[in-house]
C-alpha cells in the first residue's frame, strides 16, 4: 500500500506545490510544530531503524543460541509488554481533560488496532492466523503509509508526537520480527482472513462516520490534506477506490512469497506438511527429504 500510494501521490501532487526544506522552520517551530520531510521526520525515521535493527538483530541472535528457542520467547514476551504498555499510555492520554475529543480519541484507527496487535502476537508463542495476518497485511500494507505522509501536526513538544510514533513503532517492528526471526511466512489462508477483517471493519466505520461525522478509518466524508486520500476522488467514491487499493496491495504482499515456493516446487496450502517444511528448512535439505520419505517430518500449519 505504501507503494501504491507513494506512486499515486507523485502523479496527483502538485509539481510546485511547497515542501517544508528541512532547516526551514525556526528551532521552537521545529520544537511545537510536525512538518513532514522536515528534521523531526527525518530522525524519526533514523530512530526507527536503529531500534528495528536492534531488536531484530538481538532476537535472531537469541534463536540461534538457544534452538528450544526459550530465551529468544523470553526476549519477545518483555517486548510485547513494553508495547502494551507504551499502546495504553499513547491511548489513554487522548482522554484526559482537556484532550479529549471523540471524533479524534478512540483507539479504532487502522493504526491503532495494529498497534495493539503487534504486542499481543509478540505475548504469544503462536499467536493465532487472524492476528498474524493483519498484523502482516494490514500492519505493513496500510500502516506503513503513516512513516510516508504522517497526519501528525504536533512537535516533540507535545505529546501527541510520541503517543503516534511510539505507536507506529509497535506496529512494524513486531511484524518485521514474525518474519525475520521467528521466520513465520503468510499463505493465502491468512490473505483471505485479512481482507475479509478489513472489509468488515470498512462495513462498521462507514456507518458510524456518517452518524457522528467523525472520520475513523479515512472513509468517511473528510478529506485529509496531504495524505493519499485527497487524490482517491471525491467522497463516497473513493472508500471503493481505497477497499481496491488495498486489496492490490494485499495481493502484492502475498505474491512474493507465492512466488519462492512456486520456484522451490511447491504450494502455498495452509496444510500438510511440505508447506510447513519448506518455511523452515533449506529449499536442498527440503527436497532431499521430501524424496526420501516425503510424509515423514509434520509441523504445525501457523
Amino acid at each position: 500500500m505504501a507503494v501504491v500510494a507513494c506512486l499515486f501521490f507523485a502523479l496527483a501532487h502538485p509539481a510546485n506545490a511547497p515542501l517544508t526544506p528541512i532547516a526551514a522552520a525556526a528551532p521552537d517551530d521545529a520544537l511545537r510544530t510536525f512538518h513532514a520531510l522536515g528534521l523531526a521526520h527525518a530522525l524519526v525515521a533514523i530512530t526507527f531503524i536503529l531500534c528495528a535493527s536492534i531488536v531484530l538483530s538481538i532476537g535472531s541472535r537469541l534463536r540461534r543460541r538457544d534452538p528450544s528457542t526459550a530465551a529468544e520467547t523470553a526476549f519477545a514476551h518483555r517486548l510485547g509488554v513494553v508495547g502494551l504498555l507504551v499502546w495504553i499510555l499513547a491511548n489513554g492520554y487522548g482522554f484526559l481533560p482537556g484532550v479529549f475529543e471523540w471524533r479524534l480519541a478512540l483507539p479504532i484507527h487502522v493504526c491503532d488496532i495494529a498497534a495493539l496487535l503487534g504486542p499481543l502476537v509478540m505475548l504469544r508463542a503462536s499467536p493465532p492466523p487472524w492476528m498474524r495476518g493483519l498484523l502482516y497485511f494490514a500492519g505493513i500494507g496500510l500502516c506503513t503509509q503513516a512513516f510516508i505522509t504522517p497526519t501528525l501536526h504536533e512537535g516533540p513538544a507535545d505529546p501527541q508526537f510520541w503517543c503516534f510514533w511510539s505507536g507506529h513503532f509497535f506496529i512494524l517492528i513486531p511484524a518485521l520480527y514474525e518474519l525475520i526471526v521467528r521466520r513465520w511466512r503468510p499463505t493465502w489462508r491468512h490473505w483471505r482472513i485479512a481482507c475479509g477483517l478489513s472489509l468488515g471493519y470498512v462495513a462498521v466505520m462507514l456507518p458510524l462516520n456518517l452518524a457522528s461525522g467523525w472520520n475513523y478509518g479515512f472513509v468517511g466524508p473528510e478529506t485529509k490534506p496531504g495524505t493519499i486520500i485527497e487524490v482517491l476522488g471525491p467522497w463516497p467514491w473513493r472508500v471503493g477506490v481505497m477497499v481496491l487499493l488495498t486489496a492490490i496491495a494485499y495481493t502484492c504482499m502475498m505474491l512474493p512469497w507465492t512466488l519462492r515456493a512456486h520456484n522451490a516446487g511447491l504450494t502455498t496450502k495452509e496444510e500438510g506438511p511440505d508447506r510447513a517444511i519448506a518455511q523452515r528448512l533449506p529449499i536442498r535439505v527440503f527436497l532431499r527429504q521430501t524424496r526420501r520419505e516425503p510424509r515423514l517430518l509434520s509441523a504445525p500449519a501457523d
